[in-house]
């Protein structure tokens, strides 16, 4: 329900998204989770459908770096749906399984989407072809919660060129936040999951699973207790 209605609210115009989207916290206490199960495979790969996509949106046309990044994102939201659009009344688990732990070239091959990690992949792919750097950060929200099945977390994308840093909410609320650092203690962000906790921060994200259930329940409940234990000392 939670990718649902961020995938809706992503899509709308920006007067609804800035009505439905609230100002929280995006914290950092230097916590990373890790776990040995993951996939070592990188997540942002240039490949072929890499390049075709950097060549629909030639990165020369745009001087801003920040109308380069939503274009790239109106192109990729053009060619790819999310993933209970493509596979109607199917079980999640069930495409989760068939489809494995793809990377940008595979997002792209197979024309759907899981969520914000999967946007901020294809995304980051296109503009590490592009001089670059991305990385894709992890977090868990406050409303996190096992006993009641709700495994709620989010995915930005982490931009560096040059001078400028970026970070980018391409599959949520859209946001770009200039000159963002990693570690910065806490920044507002727009978030319809309250505030949010990092807990990892991967540049060849193969250490971290983009799609495997059990381990990323296994990682934001590590992480969520250690936030927890944290407010309650503090």
């Amino acid at each position: 329900m939670v990718i649902f209605w961020a995938s809706f609210l992503a899509s709308c115009s920006p007067i609804l998204v800035r009505f439905f989207f609230s100002d929280c916290l995006l914290i950092d206490l230097g916590f990373r989770a890790r776990t040995e199960n993951s996939d070592p495979s990188p997540a942002f790969v240039i490949g072929e459908n890499i390049m075709q996509a950097s060549n629909a949106v030639p990165k020369a046309e745009y001087a801003d770096n920040q109308e380069y990044c939503r274009v790239l994102y109106k192109y990729f939201r053009k060619d790819l749906v999310i993933w209970d659009k493509k596979f109607p009344d199917q079980d999640r688990m069930d495409i989760l399984r068939k489809y494995g732990n793809r990377n940008s070239e595979g997002i792209i091959k197979d024309g759907f989407y899981y969520g914000c990690a999967d946007l901020c992949t294809v995304i980051g792919s296109v503009l590490i072809h592009n001089g670059y750097r991305c990385k894709l950060i992890y977090t868990v929200s406050e409303e996190f919660s096992i006993s009641e099945n709700r495994n709620i977390g989010h995915v930005y994308l982490y931009i560096d060129k040059g001078a400028k840093t970026y970070l980018y909410d391409p599959a949520m609320s859209r946001e770009i936040i200039e000159n963002y650092e990693i570690g910065t203690r806490e920044i507002r962000v727009k978030s319809i999951i309250g505030d949010q906790f990092i807990y990892a921060v991967e540049d060849q994200p193969g250490n971290v699973s983009l799609i495997d259930w059990d381990i990323e329940i296994q990682m934001r409940r590590e992480a969520s207790e250690y936030w927890s234990q944290f407010k309650a000392n503090n």
